[in-house]
């Protein structure tokens, strides 16, 4: 399948994601420290309502992102980010109600575990 890259905040298509990423990778997992430069964005909106704290946790998905879009729906949470990559896509979904956080859901392309 072949996917034209989007970003998208809120429903609307963006460009402006400006941030500084810190990552920390091992084997296992991976921690990001993210430092919003902007203001068009779910990490922005995130420090001002909740301050410097844990945004989002992520969880890789084994099926399509489109799928986990529509079960989040079901559910009754939105999604407030999307971005598609062309190799990769992830969604953040408003859980932080339920969760204390947002959910993150990834779709890496080829990866079927």
């Amino acid at each position: 399948m072949v996917r034209e890259p989007y970003t998208r905040y809120l429903g609307k298509a963006i460009t402006d994601t400006t941030m500084k990423v810190k990552s920390v990778l091992t084997e296992n997992f991976w921690f990001e420290i993210i430092q919003p430069l902007g203001d068009n964005d779910p990490w922005a909106q995130w420090l001002k309502d909740h301050g410097t704290s844990i945004c989002s946790v992520c969880l890789l998905s084994n099926g399509l992102l489109e799928e986990d879009e529509r079960k989040m729906a079901l559910e009754g949470y939105r999604s407030l980010f999307k971005q598609e990559k062309g190799y990769e896509a992830y969604e953040y979904f408003d859980t932080a109600k339920d969760l204390g956080t947002l959910l993150e859901m990834k779709e890496i392309y080829g990866r079927n575990t």
